[in-house]
């Protein structure tokens, strides 16, 4: 049985419940705990998680020595959050999943320390962390396609080697026994995954919703910190009919999918996606209205209903509530909904997610192993200059 050491931020720590290596974390575990020895390490000390030990990354060094592990799992995005496990990726190179290509939060100073300036873009990206990954995984296509324009500057051996050794590995969502929404109802329910900086196109969005507060109630989860700004958005465009909820997170948007019959998920930015959210809503059976661009244009046709970003991206929002709202005698877009939930179930089902990760693993242990060999080898040659 291999031997794992796994870093993430966890869900039992209560700042850390919007992280989406968390909540990666969370849905993996039950499953890959049954075929792997797994020891969990963050940056605070903790009980165990889903029967798996938890200790401080600065302990992880002290307990390979003592019985050493086969592989080191990581996990990074665009958050402080994942910063020790950035740091502790440059001592231990491993398994890499990538839920972001681009850094925009501040560097580690650890990190930083020795550098100048005209460095700081190469800390933007991720390939400084995909040279210390054995094996480079990204939870969206999106993100892998990107990743692989950015290595066009490499020379050809390096290219070679990080193109020919990363792969897609979807978002895990677990399944729901949510069934078909009926519409023609009354009152709707319409939730809004996003928050209210301009990348999220509160602009465009809400003035369209505020048309149909009298048919649908409007509910928005958002970052505690953002209570106050969104808030003072739904002011703006008097908008009455609302719910804030908070704080956001994969999990909570989760269960409040179970009580929506509109998920409009907008977001038209370089380096952010739309997360495990917009899975979470095609899985809870709910009509998914999305902004066409990024990893939204892989997604199939049949599957939600896309807005164009641009001018006429109001219009048609206007058009797509019009239809799923106003008609009275036929389930607008069930079939839609379905298409999306048994899309979900093909690509996004926890219980795959886990299985092609654990075939990762174990095709490439003696890969794992002959790597950290060698890196040992080489923190043991070069020690006295230290």
């Amino acid at each position: 049985m291999l031997r794992i050491a796994w870093f993430s931020p966890l869900l039992n720590s209560p700042s850390r419940g919007g992280s989406i290596s968390a909540y990666v974390t969370g849905e993996l575990l039950p499953y890959l705990t049954r075929q792997f020895e797994i020891e969990l390490y963050h940056d605070a000390p903790g009980e165990q998680f889903h029967s798996c030990p938890v200790r401080h990354y600065l302990r992880a060094a002290r307990h390979h020595q003592q019985k050493p592990y086969d592989l080191f799992f990581y996990q990074l995005e665009d958050s402080p959050s994942t910063n020790f496990s950035r740091i502790h990726l440059g001592l231990k190179p491993g398994v890499v999943l990538f839920h972001d290509v681009r850094f925009t939060t501040a560097v580690p100073e650890t990190i930083r320390r020795g550098t100048n300036d005209a460095m700081e873009s190469d800390y933007r990206s991720c390939v400084r962390e995909a040279s210390y990954s054995v094996l480079s995984l990204f939870s969206t296509e999106r993100n892998l396609e990107e990743f692989k324009s950015q290595l066009q500057g490499l020379d050809g051996a390096t290219r070679d080697y990080a193109t020919g050794h990363c792969f897609h590995l979807p978002y895990p969502v677990s399944q729901t026994n949510a069934d078909g929404r009926t519409f023609g109802k009354q009152a709707y329910t319409i939730g809004l995954c996003g928050g209210t900086s301009p990348e999220y196109l509160a602009f465009q969005v809400l003035p369209v919703l505020a048309e149909y507060q009298n048919q649908a109630k409007l509910v928005l989860l958002v970052d505690e910190n953002e209570r106050e700004s969104a808030a003072a958005l739904l002011n703006q465009f008097h908008i009455t009919h609302f719910e804030l909820r908070s704080p956001r997170s994969p999990l909570a948007w989760k269960s409040l999918v179970s009580e929506l019959d509109i998920a409009i998920h907008p977001l038209y930015s370089a380096h952010r996606n739309f997360g495990p959210y917009l899975p979470i809503s095609l899985e809870g059976g709910v009509s998914v209205i999305a902004t066409n661009y990024g990893a939204v244009e892989y997604l199939p046709d049949n599957c939600l209903y896309r807005v164009c970003p641009g001018d006429n991206a109001t219009h048609e929002l206007r058009t797509l509530l019009s239809r799923l709202l106003g008609n009275a005698k036929v389930e607008s877009g069930s079939e839609v909904r379905c298409n999306g939930k048994l899309y979900a179930h093909e690509i996004h089902r926890t219980e795959k997610i886990a299985g092609e990760l654990a075939t990762l693993f174990n095709h490439y242990a003696l890969t794992f192993k002959a790597a950290r060999l060698q890196w040992e080898a080489s923190e043991e040659r070069y020690s006295h200059v230290y």
